[in-house]
């Protein structure tokens, strides 16, 4: 289903193993959300526009594995009709590919992080950021989901390079917060 054709309410099938052997690792929508978030360069135009195409991630994650899959990627139309050639960069659907050759670790990874993943397509995911113009396809979620859905919520931005004396008051505002009933939130850039 589309990012953009809202929420299905439906949580995400579970992964498991397969005939094959061990649990595939995109075997659901949601780690093969994790992993194609991982591309550098994908961003939230480009993965609507790859959602509207092949109608899953794990369908994008299939085509980036198999033969020709990064021209395939790049022959994903624009959805802006007044834009010519498509939203895919062939930088992007090799970053697509290499990240899909990772799958494994980066949703190992995740798992042993204790990050829960939360889709736009989740009834977990917040409504007040479903309702943005472009929601963020994925959230990585430590702590309390629930948290997502408070009144209150609160991001610290500072610098890239913190000093110790930076990082350490913003450590204490977060606290000061969070013991508020405040949600801290962060964009997973670097620094602060």
């Amino acid at each position: 289903m589309r990012a953009d054709a809202g929420r299905t309410g439906q949580p995400p099938a579970t992964p498991g193993p397969t005939a094959s052997g061990p649990a595939d690792p995109y075997a659901t929508e949601r780690d093969a959300w994790t992993v194609l978030t991982c591309a550098h360069g994908l961003g939230p135009i480009g993965f609507a526009a790859l959602l509207a195409r092949f109608g899953t991630g794990r369908a994008i994650a299939e085509v980036a594995a198999g033969p020709s899959g990064v021209e395939r990627l790049m022959a994903t139309p624009s959805l802006d009709p007044r834009r010519s050639g498509g939203p895919i960069h062939e930088s992007v659907a090799r970053a697509i590919a290499s990240a899909v050759e990772r799958s494994e670790a980066t949703v190992a990874r995740v798992r042993a992080l204790g990050v829960r993943v939360v889709t736009v397509e989740e009834p977990t995911y917040p409504i007040r950021l479903a309702s943005v113009a472009m929601p963020p396809h994925v959230l990585f979620v430590t702590g309390d989901p629930a948290a997502l859905s408070r009144q209150r919520a609160v991001a610290i931005v500072g610098t890239r390079r913190p000093t110790i004396g930076g990082r350490t008051t913003a450590g204490r505002i977060a606290t000061a917060l969070v013991a508020a009933d405040v949600t801290v939130v962060s964009g997973l850039a670097f620094g602060i």
